[in-house]
Order: structure tokens, then C-alpha cells, then sequence
């Protein structure tokens, strides 16, 4: 391996992981992936051909430890996903029975 192709970290079992395995592995969507990515908050992509790019599995791991955790300190409320983005009903009166 060349001085220009040297990586800074050596990963004897590291693997490239394509976009499926990166989505399951990180729990993203690719468009979540693409957004973080183009504003340096995700590891770059590699170049394997003209139609296949990979990601290293030792940079998303790094990515993952680094996330911080959420506890109740840091959480910031989130809307149920059948509530995200919608109106409030008005006038309807749910029965429990």
C-alpha cells in the first residue's frame, strides 16, 4: 500500500459495508445518511466502481460511540409518529369503553 493510500487507522477485520448493511446497522434512512454525510456529521462513502460505494464498518462504529446517549437530561420530546406533522382534531370526543 502506497503512502497516499495509507489509512490512519489500522482495522485488520474491517469490512466495507454497501448501503443496506449500512442502513441496518446504523438505524438511519439513506436520505438521513446523505443529509448528515454532506454536512460532515457521517462518515464519507468510498468509491468501490462507477456504481457501488461502501462505507467502513470500524468509521460507522466510531460514528455510533460517539453519539451521545439520551437520557432525561438531554432527550427533547418527540410527537408520536401518527401525530408528527399533522393538525390537531378539533371538536372530536373520543369514548373509551
Amino acid at each position: 500500500m502506497s503512502a497516499t493510500h495509507a489509512r490512519s487507522t489500522h482495522h485488520p477485520h474491517d469490512r466495507i459495508l454497501r448501503a443496506d448493511e449500512t442502513t441496518t446497522f446504523t438505524g438511519l434512512s439513506r436520505s438521513t445518511i446523505w443529509r448528515l454525510e454532506r454536512v460532515g456529521r457521517f462518515p464519507a462513502r468510498r468509491r468501490l466502481s462507477a456504481a457501488a460505494v461502501g462505507w467502513m464498518q470500524s468509521e460507522l462504529e466510531q460514528w455510533l460511540y460517539d453519539r451521545q446517549a439520551v437520557t432525561t437530561e438531554n432527550s427533547i420530546p418527540v410527537a408520536p409518529a401518527s401525530r408528527r406533522g399533522r393538525k390537531p382534531k378539533t371538536g372530536v370526543i373520543y369514548e373509551l369503553r
